[in-house]
Formats: structure tokens, C-alpha cells, sequence
């Protein structure tokens, strides 16, 4: 791949071979699926939880007090008065299933599933309103929390995994609506597939491990799904670029979302990109996020990546060397592709997005341009493809790379100019003005200021 200088990018291409199986590993993870710093205390409100209140009964009427790990199929107001420990292999302590408007108030009490990966703490199945609150919920590895084909849930206020095991943790939504995960303290990766309409605010998310070589590939993940929005969380993968490979890939991952808003969030201590998107992102909102210490990139994207009416705005990322970092790998997937019928892939679009009061801080090389973004080489794609049954390459036809305004973006004097890669045509990239980048020279598709 012609990137601006080969021979520095050789270690992002390295790095490239170990993100990739982290990807796959999230394509697996989501075909498992299928088949089975004050503001933290603030006091929770409507406008927390989008602007309704919390469903959550349980703390303040009486109800059934549970002693031991158990089925839960009834409605109802639920609470512990005391810690639960599944004795059972793959089995989940509580299982919440086939009913509606539970709430549980575990009053500060833990909830530990048994041994094995397949032992959450909790799993909610065919729920319709239910509540998870003040729970400490642990397992020996992998899933703590599962929530399938279940809507307007409220977690609120629970501490989830923990960072002195050193071992991966989950939680995992599928097919879950309109649901607020509120004010919790996520030591786990959040990841949810074929979701829309929920809600993740005020979260602390840690990557619950970073030692040995050891990756998450994400904290916030959402794939698959739309509406969501991810705001006003604090993230820390505990890695960076000088660290190798441990803690997380990346603060926050998008994969083929419609509708997404992700903003005001703080992510720092990754070593790859603050926020990545991987394949289709459309009619999304990513803005004034604070982003520190997020190795290569602050927001970008490169797995089979197409983006359509995206507006990024207001996003601060500091001491990094690429604002934004796009280009294009793999082609165009078939339909079905996930084995739950989505849609065939058809074009690679990188059209009527708009950039605008970005600003990158203390950028980290001052040889290397401060955003990489190759409209003009069709994204510097190679025409290879990942190995998925039916996948194309992407023909020249397919690219429809157009009306992309960068305005008011300050991309500083300490690194060059960003990279759109040449010959500059009309209508790829509308300046918008007042962007603020070292001088281009001539016939550059931005006037420098």
C-alpha cells in the first residue's frame, strides 16, 4: 500500500496482522451469538437516561428477597441480602427469562456464575422490561452479563468484571432495544450485535486486561445495529503505542451502524484508534470527544470501510500522529455474509461526510501528515479481499468517493498537511474554510491557514 512514506508504516502493517484477528475474533464472538472524573457521581436523571426515568422499582418497594442462584420467569420487584455463587459449570446464577418487568436490586451484593466461559453472572432472554441495579456481577472468564432478544431494560449503577484477574471479560447484548446502560463501572468489553435504541451514558469502561502481550479489541463495541448512542463515557484501554499490544485496540468500535451518536466521551490508552469503524457507517454523529494517548489514529477506519453522511465535529485528539486515518481493505461482501441476512455490500462510498472544529493537539511526528485520508487513490485499496465465502474485489465502478467538507478543522503547523493522496479533482473534498494546516503548496484541495 503506497502510504506516505512506506518505510514508517511498516509497523502500522505489523500491527495491522494483529488487529485483524482481533476483528475476527469479534466476527466469531458475534456467530457465537447467533447460535446460543466527578461526573460519574452525579445524581441520575431523566436526562440520563434519554429522557424518560428509570424503570427500576426494586429500590423502592418490597418484593422477593433471592438466596440462592435460580430461575426468575415472573414479574416483579427482586433484591439479595447477601452474595449468590452459581456451584454449577456454564451455568448462569440468575437467569432471567420469558417474562416481563422484572427488577433487581442487589443492594451492593455480588452475583458470581459458575466455572467455565458459559457462566455469566446474570442472563436476561425474552425479557420486556426489566431492571439491573447496584450488582457486583462476576465470573471465572468471558461472558459476565448476557441480555438476548430482550427491550427497555435500565442497568444502572453495577460494577461489571474486575481488573485484578487479568482475565477477559464480556458482556454481551443481542438483539436488545431501547435499553439504558447507565452510570456502571464496566470492567469488560460492552459489545452488542443487531441493537437499536440504546443508551450508554456516564459509564466507566476499563480494559480488564493489559499485561502479557494481552488485547481487548474494544471497550464499547456496537455492531450491526442502529440508533445507539454511546455518550459521556470514560474510557481507558490501559495500552498505548509505546506498550506493544496490551490493553485495548481500540476505546470505541463501530461495524456497519446506521444512526450511531457517539460523543463527549473520553477515551485515552489505546494503542490503535480512539474510535474505529469497520464496514458500512451511515448517518452517524461523532462528536467532541476527548481523545489521549490513542496510538496510531484518533477516528478512522479501514475493514471493508464505506462511509455515507457522516458528520464529525468537535473531537479534540491529543499527542497522536493521524487526526484521521482511512483507507480501504477487503471488497465487497456478499449477501448473508454474517449467516442472519444482511444485505450484500454494494459500492465503497466515502461521500457527504462532513469534518468540521476538529482540532489535533501536540501532534506526535512531524514528519508524517496529520490525517490520512486517500480519496484521490480510491482509498488505496489493493483490491484484496478477506477470504469471506462470495466476497468481490472492489472494481474502480464501485467507489463512489464525493462532496466531503472539511471546515474550521485545526490539523496545526507541527505535521504536514493531511493526505488525500493526488491527482486532486473537483467534488471529492469541498473546503469549507478557516482550516488550519501546515501549507499544502500548490493545487491542494483545502486553502491552509
Amino acid at each position: 500500500m503506497s502510504h506516505p512514506s512506506q518505510a514508517r508504516n511498516t509497523s502500522i502493517h505489523t500491527r495491522s496482522i494483529r488487529e485483524l484477528t482481533l476483528i475476527v475474533r469479534l466476527s466469531a464472538l458475534m456467530l457465537l451469538t447467533s447460535a446460543a472524573v466527578t461526573f460519574f457521581v452525579s445524581p441520575v436523571s431523566m436526562n440520563d437516561f434519554g429522557g424518560r426515568t428509570s424503570v427500576n422499582a426494586a429500590t423502592n418497594s418490597p418484593g422477593s428477597v433471592i438466596t440462592t442462584c435460580q430461575d426468575i420467569t415472573a414479574p416483579g420487584n427482586y433484591s439479595l441480602a447477601s452474595d449468590l455463587v452459581e456451584s454449577q459449570a456454564n451455568t448462569a446464577c440468575l437467569r432471567i427469562k420469558d417474562t416481563h418487568d422484572v427488577h433487581l436490586d442487589c443492594k451492593f451484593n455480588a452475583i458470581k456464575g459458575g466455572t467455565g466461559n458459559g457462566a455469566p453472572a446474570i442472563s436476561v432472554t425474552n425479557v420486556q422490561g426489566f431492571s439491573i441495579t447496584r450488582c457486583t456481577l462476576q465470573t471465572e472468564t468471558g461472558w459476565v452479563l448476557t441480555v438476548n432478544n430482550s427491550s427497555d431494560g435500565d442497568l444502572v449503577r453495577n460494577t461489571i468484571g474486575n481488573l485484578t484477574d487479568q482475565q477477559q471479560f464480556f458482556i454481551l447484548f443481542d438483539s436488545v432495544h431501547n435499553t439504558r446502560i447507565v452510570h456502571n463501572t464496566i470492567n469488560a468489553v460492552f459489545q452488542q450485535v443487531y441493537s437499536s435504541g440504546n443508551l450508554l451514558r456516564f459509564n466507566l469502561a476499563t480494559c480488564p486486561i493489559w499485561t502479557n502481550n494481552s488485547s481487548c479489541s474494544g471497550l464499547l463495541i456496537s455492531i450491526l445495529g442502529s440508533n445507539n448512542t454511546m455518550d459521556r463515557n470514560e474510557i481507558d484501554g490501559k495500552g498505548s503505542i509505546s506498550t506493544g499490544q496490551n490493553g485495548a485496540d481500540d476505546g470505541v468500535i463501530l461495524s456497519d451502524e446506521s444512526g450511531d451518536v457517539v460523543s463527549n466521551n473520553i477515551i485515552r490508552n489505546t494503542w490503535d484508534a480512539g474510535i474505529e469503524t469497520v464496514g458500512n457507517i451511515t448517518d452517524t454523529e461523532i462528536s467532541s470527544n476527548s481523545l489521549t494517548n490513542v496510538g496510531i489514529g484518533g477516528i478512522g477506519g479501514w475493514y471493508w470501510n464505506s462511509w455515507r453522511n457522516v458528520t464529525v465535529t468537535d473531537n479534540t485528539v491529543r499527542g497522536v500522529r493521524f487526526l484521521f486515518y482511512f483507507f480501504r481493505i477487503f471488497g465487497l461482501r456478499p449477501a448473508n455474509w454474517d449467516g442472519r441476512g444482511v444485505q450484500a455490500d454494494t459500492g465503497v462510498y466515502f461521500q457527504e461526510n462532513l469534518f468540521s472544529r476538529n482540532q489535533l493537539i501536540d501532534g506526535s511526528d512531524p514528519a508524517s501528515p496529520s490525517a490520512y485520508i486517500p480519496i484521490y487513490d480510491y482509498l488505496n485499496y489493493n483490491g484484496g479481499v478477506s477470504g469471506l465465502p462470495g466476497e468481490r474485489p472492489a472494481q474502480i465502478s464501485d467507489f463512489q468517493l464525493n462532496d466531503n467538507t472539511f471546515t474550521r478543522n485545526d490539523f496545526g503547523h507541527i505535521e504536514l498537511a493531511p493526505y488525500f493522496a493526488e491527482p486532486f479533482t473537483v467534488g471529492k473534498i469541498i473546503d469549507g474554510g478557516r482550516n488550519i494546516c501546515s501549507n499544502p503548496g500548490a493545487n491542494y484541495p483545502l486553502v491552509c491557514h
